[in-house]
């Protein structure tokens, strides 16, 4: 789809998309985006302004865009809390990929709540195989993300001065 400087976003979309296709408001969003310097922030307001209707941290078009943006372009935008984004630079980019470890921590802990619901007497043996798969699956998830197990990984990887094989970072975790 080609967005050319002389399309209105209070005109609607020039064409009609269909699952799987970009929105013409998402390319908007895209091209603004990929305007904003590294290390330099854009506020809602102005997203919104770009194409004609309200735009926040939960709105999907722009979730669109960064997805489009971090596959095709590499480039990632951390959220400012109620105001906007911010280009990351090389550090923020690390510091957004390692909120997701904390946040792995926090889900597989719900998860394992949920699952403690379970009436254990009521399943069959696949059931039972399938419940105690997860159970150990959340269960690792949960240990391997927690801050000591981060801080001997740490340890290990500066020490190696490298990215560890998966192997080799487990032996880290446990202290090996």
């Amino acid at each position: 789809m080609e967005i050319n400087g002389n399309d209105s976003p209070g005109n609607g979309s020039p064409e009609k998309h269909t699952i799987g296709e970009r929105s013409y408001e998402t390319q908007l969003l895209v091209n603004r985006l990929l305007k904003v310097p590294e290390g330099a922030s854009i506020s809602y307001n102005d997203l919104s302004t770009v194409i004609g209707e309200p735009v926040d941290g939960s709105t999907t078009k722009l979730g669109s865009a960064r997805r489009v943006i971090q596959s095709e372009s590499q480039i990632i935008f951390e959220t400012i809390r109620g105001e906007g984004l911010r280009r990351a630079d090389a550090f923020g980019v690390v510091r957004a990929a390692g909120a997701g470890v904390e946040k792995i921590r926090r889900e597989s802990r719900r998860r394992l709540k949920i699952l403690a619901c379970t009436q254990i007497d009521k399943l069959d043996t696949e059931g039972k195989a399938q419940f105690n798969m997860t159970a150990s699956h959340l269960g690792i998830l949960g240990e391997i993300c927690k801050p000591r197990a981060a801080k001997q990984l740490r340890i290990a990887v500066e020490a190696a001065q490298e990215r560890l094989p998966v192997g080799k970072a487990i032996e880290a975790i446990q202290g090996k």
